[in-house]
């Protein structure tokens, strides 16, 4: 038979080894979830990158066709401003010669007079 002493330093024996096995298993248990949280956040912070680059090209190719069309517009006024200035300056040659080419002979007659 065991005397008290002996059986009280077998039960704290006991119960320290335990509390080492507890704590080691609650331990690997904490090692499991740190891994498990840092895979999930790096999986999130990786998605996040994917949606933030998806919408910034999206936002250059709107953009850029924003841009075009304007380009476009513009340089349609342009051409066709040109080409009403162009039409204009053929109408005032037409006008010029029906209109002045009388005069110059009538003002060419009383310049001879």
């Amino acid at each position: 038979m065991q005397t008290h002493g002996e059986f009280v330093s077998t039960l704290t024996a006991e119960h320290e080894q335990n509390a080492r096995e507890i704590e080691a298993k609650y331990q690997a248990k904490l090692r499991s979830l740190q891994a498990q949280n840092d895979l999930r956040r790096k999986t999130e912070l990786h998605e996040l990158e994917e949606r933030k680059n998806k919408q910034v090209h999206t936002l250059v190719r709107n953009h850029e066709k924003a841009f075009s069309d304007i380009k476009k517009y513009y340089n349609d006024i342009t051409s066709n401003n040109m080409a009403l200035i162009n039409t204009l300056k053929v109408v005032a040659v037409q006008i010029s010669v029906c209109y002045f080419s009388p005069l110059r002979s009538i003002v060419g007659i009383w310049v001879l007079l």
